[in-house]
């Protein structure tokens, strides 16, 4: 339940602006009403201008998790599939062939320029390698 202290500004400043309004002719009471009015109003913004909650920050690639990663690379196009294909030959190395080498840049470029039925059967043929490895 939010607490009844938070009407108090908006009050303060309604109060002050009514009587800024209501002392029509009486010059220096219509001043400092309206002077308190917008104090109070002033201090009500920053009031709620300092309670506001930051955004999450965002979490850089490198803290996402493997699955999310791979998420958006199969949605990326041909970059993506430059880091599906690293991906791959990172899991060979480590289920199946330590001394596997790493992807030349000209393998990715190959891997990149696949037709999607292509890169779906270069894919399933990685994974099947991993699932006879293990």
């Amino acid at each position: 339940m939010k607490s009844p202290v938070g009407w108090v500004l908006p009050a303060i400043a309604a109060v002050a602006a009514t009587f800024a309004v209501v002392a029509n002719k009486n010059l220096p009471v219509a001043v400092a009403a309206a002077a308190i009015a917008v104090l109070a109003a002033s201090l009500l913004f920053a009031q709620a201008w300092s309670a506001r909650v930051p955004p999450a920050p965002e979490l850089p690639m490198s803290l996402a998790s493997d699955a999310d990663r791979l998420r958006l690379a199969f949605r990326s196009g041909r970059i993506g599939r430059e880091e599906i294909a690293i991906t791959l030959n990172r899991l060979e190395r480590s289920f199946r062939d330590p001394e596997l080498s790493a992807p030349s840049s000209a393998e990715l470029a190959r891997v990149a320029e696949l037709t999607p039925e292509e890169f779906l059967r270069y894919v399933a043929a990685g994974l099947d390698r991993l699932e006879v490895a293990t």
